[in-house]
């Protein structure tokens, strides 16, 4: 993960990349088509800013970085994500409320709660299950509807 720090001799916020919380959190998350067909379309975007930059461009190997290669400032990240989200009329969500969304979309969706639960990275189901998913109003009248049957009277 990455954090800023604040550099006791500068007092400057500086960035830091720590290893993840636990031996779990390092894993491989799969993902769709689509999904990597526009990561396929970006690396692409990156080889040519990579070319465009030449020596000022930083490799470090880094899937998202900045124009010249160098880590995005959580910062930035996290305005980019406001802006898209005022931009579509959405309410205000943090970047981490994406990971809320998925939860409750895939679950919605019937993906089962232990696949659920190994890409988001956690080690106990329940945090899955009563942190991560949310269920939507339509959700449990869609649910309640299949017990029409067991109380109709004949």
């Amino acid at each position: 993960s990455l954090a800023y720090v604040k550099n006791p001799e500068t007092n400057h916020l500086e960035f830091h990349l720590y290893d993840p919380k636990t031996p779990h959190s390092r894993r491989l998350v799969p993902l769709t088509n689509s999904v990597m067909s526009i990561l396929r379309q970006h690396k692409k975007t990156q080889l040519a800013e990579r070319l465009r930059y030449g020596n000022v461009y930083n490799d470090m190997g880094l899937l998202f970085c900045t124009e010249l290669g160098g880590y995005l400032s959580p910062r930035n990240i996290n305005r980019k994500v406001y802006k898209l989200v005022e931009k579509l009329g959405l309410p205000h969500i943090s970047f981490h409320s994406l990971r809320h969304t998925f939860a409750t979309r895939a679950f919605e969706n019937d993906m089962k709660p232990k696949a659920i639960q190994e890409i988001l990275g956690h080690s106990d189901i329940s945090t899955t299950l009563n942190t991560y998913t949310h269920l939507l109003e339509d959700t449990k009248h869609k649910e309640m509807s299949k017990l029409e049957n067991m109380f109709s009277i004949k």
